[in-house]
């Protein structure tokens, strides 16, 4: 009679373990469709033809240094300082982007390290859904800062295009102007 209870509480918490199962593998299955749209997000973001940008826009700012003490009207001055602005945060977002990429795939990584650990019961059973917690916080930072990444890349991008052009030709002037004097 014992014995027959035994069995019969081992296969009702078996039943309950996989019931926890499936709703684990749910949350992974989630989390991992996340990190794969992060990463084709990221993906559709690198800042093309970076290295030229940032050669470019040395050149530039080397340039405008040298214009500091000529006067200058204040919307030039403003598209000049936004230039440089965007100068000085363009290398970061080239790490940022780097950083990020690497963040994906060590996630893609802890993901199906976990998944398999789930799948094969392994581990510390009791602890998966602390792991599960974990792991979902670290991709919600992931994504957070994966979207905050493409806005800054944006605005770089833009305050290049807008400005490389037009800042080039100011300081072609003022170079060719120099040179008459």
């Amino acid at each position: 009679m014992r014995f027959l209870f035994a069995i019969s509480l081992l296969l009702a918490l078996s039943s309950c373990s996989d019931l926890n199962k499936s709703k684990q593998l749910e949350r992974l299955e989630k989390m991992n469709e996340i990190v794969e749209n992060a990463a084709v997000l990221l993906d559709d973001n690198k800042i093309e033809n970076a290295s030229k940008m940032l050669s470019i826009s040395t050149e530039y700012v080397n340039r405008i240094k040298g214009l500091e003490d000529d006067t200058i009207q204040l919307e030039v001055a403003y598209k000049l300082d936004r230039f440089k602005r965007m100068h000085d945060n363009l290398a970061p977002a080239l790490v940022q982007y780097d950083r990020f990429s690497a963040a994906v795939l060590a996630e893609k990584e802890a993901l199906k390290k976990l998944k398999g650990d789930i799948d094969q019961a392994s581990g510390k059973r009791h602890k998966y859904d602390e792991y599960l917690s974990f792991e979902e916080k670290k991709v919600t930072e992931l994504e957070t800062g994966i979207t905050l990444y493409v806005q800054h890349k944006e605005l770089i991008v833009t305050a290049y295009d807008e400005l490389h052009n037009e800042i080039n030709e100011m300081l072609a002037e003022r170079f060719n102007a120099d040179e008459v004097q």
